[in-house]
Parts: structure tokens; C-alpha cells; sequence
């Protein structure tokens, strides 16, 4: 078995502090880096980096404000909107639509889940569908059947989120690879309904129960990601 080197540790006297240190390598003059800044100078100070660029603009073209040496925009950030308006416009489009996501539960870690009339709905989008059936007296259930399909060479379970005579639905916000592939070896007849699809159910939450009709959730609206257990029935005991 080969024996692992170990080099011995000397003392030695600091070049410039005049202290001693202990050292394995006979190279080492100083007991710090900044001892040795000090005593002889920084090898980089006065050079140039490696990504210098001459021709960048170093001041704002604006007030002259002194940028960042990686700066690019050629404006300090006070200035940088005033000179590019459609990079502010798409800031005010973007923060518009984040907050219209928020508003109808439309995202991952934004959807309100809670119970309404018995029946648990996973977003505010499935509680404005409840809403309307249940106010036209459309009579459905909420399904706890899984259904298998094959994704990644991973055999896994679909839970269509209701059943209206016979026809299962299915609520979803946007397609991925997996939500297609569920679809598309669904065995039954399914509809799944998209934002345009939900939208009319939303318009008509919002016209009868208020903007705020999530806060018709029994107990207030739930944000934890936790889902209502499949296995068992989805229907609630009314107290």
C-alpha cells in the first residue's frame, strides 16, 4: 500500500510583520495574503481585467453619472426608462398580468382551494364552475377514480376533477407534455376546459357573488399545495 507524503510544518519569520508563522512550503515569505499586499504590492493593481472593453460607455448618457465598469446600457438606472420607454411598458404589461393571474388563482402557488357547498375545489377557477352548476342545477360529482396512463415509461394516475353525466371535465390552466398525454389515453369521454373555456364562468362568479367570491370558501380559502385525499370521498359532512 503506498504511503500518503505528508509534509512537515516549520516555522518561519513573516518578510513583513516580522512574526512567525508555521509553514509546510519553502516558497512562503508572508503568514497572510494581506501582509504580503502590503510589504510588496498587489500584482493586479493598476492592470486592466481580462474583459475590458474600451469602446463601452462608461458615464450616463443623461446626467453624466459615473456606471459600473460591466454596465451596458450606456444609462445609469434613474435614466434607463426614461430612454427606453418599451422596456417600461413591457414591465407595466408583465406586472398587469402576474396580477390578473393572482387575482383568478392561475398559477401553481396561487390557486385558492377549499370547499364550497360541500363539494372541494382545487382553484378559484373550479370553484366559479361549481358556482354555476350548482346555481343552474346541473347535477354532477366530484370524481375520485384514477385512471392510468403511461408517461416516461412511468405508469401513473389521472384524476379528472369531475363528472357530469357520464362525460368527465377536466380544468386546466395551461398543456404540458404530461397533461396531453393523460388526455390523450384518457378511456372515456372527456372535456377539458381551458382559460378562454372558463372564462364565462368566471364573468358570471364575479357578476353574481362579487369580484371577491372566493371568500365564499367555507372556513376562508386554503393556499397550502396539500390536495384532498383521493381515496376517500371528496363530499363533505354539513354541520
Amino acid at each position: 500500500m503506498k504511503r500518503k507524503r505528508v509534509h512537515k510544518k516549520k516555522e518561519k519569520v513573516c518578510e513583513g510583520c516580522k512574526s512567525t508563522f508555521m509553514t509546510a512550503h519553502k516558497e512562503t515569505r508572508f503568514c497572510s495574503g494581506r501582509c504580503a499586499t502590503l510589504t510588496v504590492g498587489s500584482p493586479t493593481k493598476g492592470k486592466k481585467s481580462w474583459n475590458h472593453d474600451p469602446t463601452r460607455i462608461r458615464e450616463c448618457q443623461t446626467c453624466g453619472h459615473k456606471l459600473h465598469s460591466q454596465a451596458k446600457t450606456g444609462y445609469c438606472l434613474k435614466h434607463y426608462y426614461e430612454a427606453r420607454p418599451d422596456i417600461q411598458k413591457r414591465r407595466k404589461e408583465a406586472a398587469i398580468k402576474s396580477a390578473q393571474n393572482r387575482k383568478y388563482g392561475n398559477g401553481y402557488n396561487h390557486a385558492k382551494r377549499g370547499w364550497y357547498k360541500g363539494y372541494w375545489c382545487d382553484s378559484s377557477w373550479e370553484l366559479a364552475w361549481v358556482m354555476y352548476q350548482l346555481d343552474h342545477n346541473v347535477s354532477f360529482t366530484r370524481n375520485t377514480q384514477g385512471f392510468e396512463y403511461q408517461f416516461s415509461g412511468t405508469t401513473r394516475r389521472f384524476y379528472p376533477d369531475f363528472l357530469v353525466e357520464g362525460t368527465y371535465v377536466e380544468i386546466k390552466g395551461r398543456d404540458t407534455v404530461m397533461s396531453l398525454a393523460k388526455h390523450n389515453q384518457f378511456p372515456h369521454k372527456l372535456t377539458v376546459l381551458h382559460e378562454k373555456e372558463i372564462k364565462p364562468f368566471i364573468e358570471y362568479a364575479k357578476k353574481t357573488y362579487g369580484s371577491r367570491f372566493i371568500e365564499q370558501y367555507k372556513d376562508g380559502a386554503r393556499y397550502q399545495l396539500k390536495r384532498c385525499p383521493r381515496n376517500k370521498s371528496m363530499k363533505s359532512i354539513q354541520s
